[in-house]
């Protein structure tokens, strides 16, 4: 897959490296993302069955 993409006269090449690179990139940001809300959401829950 390729694909030229020309904005203000700016030629960008993609090819399926850098495709798979954001996409890796973007599924760790999301799993982070996830990873801490999960933690400050049982960090609450355990502050509320102490009380």
């Amino acid at each position: 897959m390729k694909a030229y993409i020309t904005a203000g006269g700016f030629t960008m090449y993609w090819d399926d490296t850098v495709i798979f690179g954001l996409v890796t990139v973007a599924l760790v940001i999301v799993f982070m993302l996830g990873w801490v809300g999960f933690v400050i959401r049982d960090h609450l829950r355990k502050d509320e069955r102490k009380k």
